[in-house]
């Protein structure tokens, strides 16, 4: 049995198969312990994986959105040409579970610690379809109150244009950031969003290394993927689209 905050992992491991049972309420910090069988809960949530007998072990690790997450700010706001601001987001941390044998992994499932809401980022003719955030991105990263099942990622955005940028919704690809551990709750590294057109689009810097947030951040999962600056729709908002789908 592990735990997380709203999330409890059951597995039980026999001859050739693995069982993962997903079971939410409120678990309070991580936990992890070995149980008898007679007090694993009856979970509607709950699958068998055939996967050889010698993965004998496994592990939880942990891991970002499977889609894009659309961040909003507090309230619509205006980044005048030439200025930019920081903000932070607070995301779910995503569990991947593991079976090992030796230096060898088999995925089993990768699970939210909270099932975020789908959303559609685009308008009627192009868009993709993403998770929307429950909690509006702050300037200050206290405000989020993270807690240890919590990634909080910074933004960085920047306007070269020279006209306003009005932002009411970001588009951001965490799977280009690496996940670092600190005192109280995870943290990502920076991303930089960089507004150099009229249109939507902007150009996406997925850094790499730590971000300079606290002091003892500690490396857990480095991204697989490692974009070079992409141009990508980031910014969305009614007044140029009516027709944008929320």
């Amino acid at each position: 049995m592990w735990s997380l905050g709203p999330l409890r992992l059951w597995l039980r491991r026999t001859d050739g198969e693995w069982w993962l049972g997903v079971q939410r309420g409120d678990f309070g910090e991580r936990s992890f312990a070995v149980v008898p069988d007679d007090v694993v809960p009856e979970l509607e949530d709950s699958t068998f994986y055939a996967i050889g007998s010698a993965y004998r072990e496994f592990e939880c690790a942990p891991a970002v959105p499977d889609r894009p997450v659309v961040l909003r700010p507090r309230r619509p706001l205006i980044i005048p040409r030439g200025q930019g601001a920081t903000y932070y987001a607070r995301v779910p941390l995503f569990v991947r579970v593991r079976a090992r044998h030796a230096d060898q992994v088999v995925d089993i499932r990768t699970v939210p610690t909270k099932i975020l809401k789908d959303t559609w980022f685009g308008d009627t003719m192009e868009g993709v379809y993403s998770y929307g955030l429950a909690m509006t991105a702050e300037r200050d990263p206290a405000q989020l109150e993270p807690q240890p099942q919590h990634l909080v990622v910074p933004v960085e955005i920047k306007n070269h244009t020279g006209a306003d940028l009005q932002f009411e919704r970001l588009s951001l690809r965490l799977e280009y950031t690496d996940i670092y551990a600190g005192r109280d709750h995870l943290w990502t590294s920076r991303i930089r969003v960089n507004h150099r057109s009229g249109e939507m689009n902007s150009e996406v810097d997925y850094t790499t290394g730590m971000p300079n947030m606290e002091e003892g951040l500690r490396l857990l999962q480095a991204s697989d993927h490692k974009p070079d600056n992409m141009v990508r729709r980031s910014f969305g908002w009614i007044a140029q689209r009516a027709s944008m789908l929320y």
